[in-house]
């Protein structure tokens, strides 16, 4: 492999480190946490955007291990969206001025 194609590898392997993480961390509520992680993949976005087109870098073996990788990110996004979304129903209720009752349904005035 080369140096170029390791670097890009890597960055991939640090976003799924990163979205493992996040899944953690909304299993937990860890809302800190959670926002660290997205943070942290925006940063190694920016640099996997910075190293260029890894369609031109990387080889049939490469190009394996990124998707790979990519399929293991959209597990644990797929994952993270599926622990928030009972939440952000409720922020949705709250936003739209919904009065109590109407925010939970079946739930007592």
């Amino acid at each position: 492999m080369s140096v170029a194609q390791d670097r890009f590898l890597e960055c991939y392997a640090a976003i799924a480190t990163a979205t493992g993480r996040m899944l953690a961390a909304a299993r937990a509520a860890d809302w800190q946490a959670l926002d660290e992680g997205e943070r942290e993949c925006n940063d190694w976005i920016a640099r996997i955007e910075r190293l260029g087109d890894p369609d031109l870098v990387l080889d049939a073996t490469g190009r394996r291990a990124r998707m790979d990788i990519l399929r293991r990110v959209l597990r644990d996004d797929a994952a993270i969206r599926e622990l928030l979304q009972p939440w952000l129903g409720q922020v949705d209720r709250c936003l739209a001025g919904a009065p109590p009752a109407a925010r939970r349904p079946g739930a007592a005035p």
